[in-house]
């Protein structure tokens, strides 16, 4: 249901099933598989080269948005923490699958620059931004959350209102991205300085995620929650898309064997998680 359509600037925008839109989730979702046979296929190289290049370009113009147009026009401005982090890591994917250093345009360091500026913003939600969403609880505000050094997000990647605004999940991910961007900043672009940002905004995520995102249970001991917001509140549950608690290590945040994850992974897949159905015939995270 993606389909893709070569610009006449050259980019490539796919678009997300029937809506006349690209996703900076699923477009980095859809075109992932094929980096493992760009190696040794120009042609396969193309299509995601003309992706990033695009998603640099969205980004610039608003890293508030989720969704965009065709011609470069905002189509959901539905802040997600996960639609910054995935363009970096399908960046330095390409990059590590490839050995190609071409993607690395000016553009894609400006959309990395106003990338990591909205991260740093949002880690004080209350004090420096101005993102707002009238889904969003609170009068479009959102609900109050206590500065744990984890950045911000609005909205899940099912495109749903978050409740409590540090989305594990996604923080995971943005610890993964930015490991990334730190190696991008210093291998590719030389900018020593950037690099050291990427690392210390990883750093604090990563301490808010193993400070305020772990809750005991009874039965399972230890789990990561699916969102906190710093001041003791949480939900314990998991999310179909990625990222999602149960894909953690498919992201490189946690080892399948890490003692938390193994917890947590038993609770997702059990009738006490509220986001866990079984029926006749399946049964599974929805």
């Amino acid at each position: 249901n993606k389909q893709v359509t070569i610009a006449s600037d050259g980019t490539a925008y796919v678009k997300t099933g029937d809506i006349p839109a690209e996703w900076l989730r699923d477009a980095s979702a859809q075109v992932r598989p094929y980096l493992f046979f760009a190696k040794d296929d120009p042609q396969v190289q193309s299509l995601p080269r003309g992706i990033i290049a695009r998603m640099a370009k969205y980004i610039q113009l608003d890293p508030y948005a989720n969704a965009f147009t065709l011609d470069y026009r905002v189509w959901e401005q539905k802040y997600e923490l996960d639609s910054l982090a995935y363009p970096i890591t399908l960046s330095w994917t390409y990059w590590k699958q490839t050995g190609d250093t071409s993607v690395f345009s000016r553009d894609l360091s400006l959309a990395f620059d106003k990338t990591l500026d909205t991260m740093e913003r949002e880690q004080d939600h209350p004090r420096n931004s101005r993102y707002m969403h009238k889904e969003l609880e609170q009068a479009g505000k959102g609900n109050p959350v206590a500065y744990t050094g984890m950045i911000w997000s609005g909205f899940r990647p099912s495109d749903d209102a978050c409740k409590y605004n540090y989305l594990i999940p996604s923080e995971m991910m943005a610890v993964v991205a930015l490991g990334e961007l730190e190696q991008i900043e210093r291998d590719v672009y030389h900018n020593l300085i950037k690099a050291q940002r990427a690392r210390a905004l990883r750093d604090e995520v990563q301490t808010g995620i193993q400070t305020y995102g772990l809750v005991f249970t009874p039965q399972y001991g230890y789990v990561y929650a699916y969102e906190v917001d710093g001041q003791g509140n949480s939900i314990l549950m998991d999310d179909a898309n990625i990222p999602s608690l149960l894909s953690a290590p498919y992201l490189g945040y946690t080892k399948s064997t890490s003692f938390v994850y193994k917890n947590t992974r038993k609770f997702l897949l059990s009738k006490d998680n509220p986001t866990y159905y079984v029926g006749k015939v399946a049964r599974g995270i929805g």
